[in-house]
């Protein structure tokens, strides 16, 4: 599990979620597919006035010996 969280402005995460295909950055796109190719579950976290969250957490996988 890697976390990082910050106390800045936050934002309205359904407002930038829905109005994506408008925008000029991918930046939330490329996080969720570069989790996605590693199989890990992202979840972003944000809040107007208190801050951003993004947790990313990786399953374990046991090779075989």
């Amino acid at each position: 599990m890697a976390q990082v969280e910050d106390n800045g402005r936050g934002f309205d995460l359904q407002a930038v979620e829905q109005n994506y295909g408008s925008r000029g950055s991918l930046g939330m796109i490329n996080l969720k597919e570069r989790a996605a190719l590693i199989e890990g579950n992202l979840t972003i976290e944000s809040v107007r006035g208190e801050g951003t969250r993004v947790i990313l957490v990786v399953p374990l996988v046991n090779e075989p010996s």
